[in-house]
């Protein structure tokens, strides 16, 4: 099979498996295992608290996103949860963790932002039916059973990288960057947590026992 085969193949199975199961988010909500250990000590604005929440499980992995790549961690993510607990039959006894950053930022920000951007364009993701760039976010608002957030997945989101979007949204609007951010930030997909960076992210993830999966 050619490598142009096969990525062609790829994108028509990651974007079934989006529209059927691999959803970002449909709302607020989670029934991860409350950890009972306290988590690290922060001495800074950051919010640590998704520390605690994975803090007993027993399978424990974190998939890192650089790229939108057609939502390749989703799919990543809702597979490790699908067979682990159909090996296991123990969902609560794992967590996911899932940290967007770097070109993959798109998957975390709404449906206005998307329009405003064009992030269709820089995402190279087309509307099926008319083949236009998309102007919504394809990742989002679904059935909350299919939403990883709804499920307990962790989502993480870099903050560094979203100063770009603050700028884009700046100089396209020709508004003062707090203004910028602002509305980026209320754009968020609900449930996803900033940290200073996608780095730190990952890291931090890793130390609380996380495996590591580049997803993207």
């Amino acid at each position: 099979m050619s490598a142009s085969t096969q990525t062609s193949n790829r994108r028509v199975f990651l974007g079934a498996i989006a529209a059927a199961s691999g959803t970002l988010a449909a709302g607020l909500g989670a029934n991860a295992k409350t950890a009972k250990a306290a988590p690290a000590a922060a001495t800074s604005k950051w919010d640590l608290s998704w520390v605690n929440r994975i803090a007993d499980a027993k399978h424990r992995m974190v998939f890192d996103a650089g790229e939108v790549d057609y939502g390749t961690v989703l799919f990543n993510t809702w597979t490790w949860l699908r067979d682990y607990k159909d090996v296991y039959s123990a969902e609560a006894d794992m967590a996911a963790v899932m940290v967007i950053r770097h070109s993959a930022m798109p998957i975390i920000l709404g449906d206005e932002i998307w329009s405003r951007l064009q992030l269709g364009m820089e995402t190279k993701m087309k509307d099926r039916a008319s083949g236009a760039d998309l102007l919504r976010n394809p990742f989002i608002n679904k059935k909350p059973e299919e939403a990883a957030i709804k499920r307990g997945v962790i989502v993480l989101g870099c903050n560094m990288a979203l100063g770009n979007y603050v700028m884009k949204l700046a100089a396209t609007e020709r508004i003062p960057e707090d203004e910028a951010r602002a509305k980026i930030i209320a754009s968020l997909v609900p449930g996803v947590v900033l940290m200073p960076s996608g780095i730190f992210a990952v890291s931090r993830a890793q130390e609380a026992g996380c495996h590591y999966m580049r997803s993207s």
